[in-house]
């Protein structure tokens, strides 16, 4: 494939094209990681009206190779929020996988205005898409695990002070310091927590513990559970960082 990669904004002339291209993305690419019951209500759920209903209320732009287009995504505010955005419906035709269409339309999205004014971006992504989000510079919002709709939530951020960069008095704003009796719950998050680390790092952990003044019951805490994960002696550092993000974490 050599044609150059060119995006523009969708016409309602297109919706029949993108309707195909979204019902085989469903079908043969994330198909291979989801039930194929699951595939056809997403298939069903967009219908032409549908697809010119979000165009009508995001940005909507196609992906063209000569002739033809191969690919689409879409940009809006989320939840009407001026500066939250979300990216939404980008689907590539399968054999053009692999050949920078992806990528290009995820660059025109962040050059739209949506994007520009935004301080977070948000990506409902598939299992299927979440390692191509991930070398976008894309982050997990609440971690690795799929939500009922087997949607893993996806972001990034611009415009962001560094912790670093802050003064202590915007720390202060930041991360104020509230005392809170103690909440049994913490205890059951701690549990969730290390069965999750436990599960993504095994070998490589040598030891978790709950720390930290929420894991003392009856006294007052800053309702922050704080977990301490031991690496092993032998663990590859570059692999445990990634399992870290791949958990939800910052490092």
């Amino acid at each position: 494939m050599n044609e150059k990669i060119t995006i523009r904004r969708f016409a309602e002339t297109d919706a029949e094209t993108v309707q195909n291209i979204i019902h085989r993305g469903l079908r043969e690419i994330n198909g291979k990681d989801y039930p194929a019951e699951l595939m056809e209500e997403y298939c069903n759920y967009f219908t032409l009206e549908k697809i010119k209903n979000q165009a009508n209320s995001a940005h909507m732009y196609v992906a063209v190779s000569g002739d033809e287009i191969v690919g689409t995504g879409s940009i809006a505010p989320y939840w009407g929020s001026e500066k939250e955005s979300i990216l939404l419906t980008i689907y590539i035709l399968p054999e053009m996988i692999g050949h920078g269409v992806g990528s290009a339309i995820i660059n025109t999205l962040e050059q739209d205005e949506y994007f520009l004014r935004a301080n977070r971006i948000e990506i409902p992504s598939s299992v299927t898409a979440v390692k191509f989000y991930q070398k976008m510079g894309y982050g997990f919002k609440n971690g690795i695990i799929p939500d009922a709709e087997g949607i893993v939530s996806m972001e990034k951020f611009r415009n962001v002070k560094l912790l670093s960069e802050m003064t202590l008095a915007e720390l202060w704003q930041l991360f104020p310091i509230v005392l809170s009796e103690h909440d049994p719950a913490w205890k059951n998050f701690y549990a969730d927590e290390e069965k999750l680390l436990q599960k993504h790092f095994g070998k490589n952990a040598a030891r978790i513990r709950h720390i930290g003044s929420t894991a003392v019951e009856g006294l007052l805490a800053k309702p922050t559970v704080d977990i301490l994960l031991e690496i092993a002696d032998n663990a590859d550092l570059a692999a445990v960082r990634q399992l870290a993000i791949e958990c939800g974490y910052t490092v």
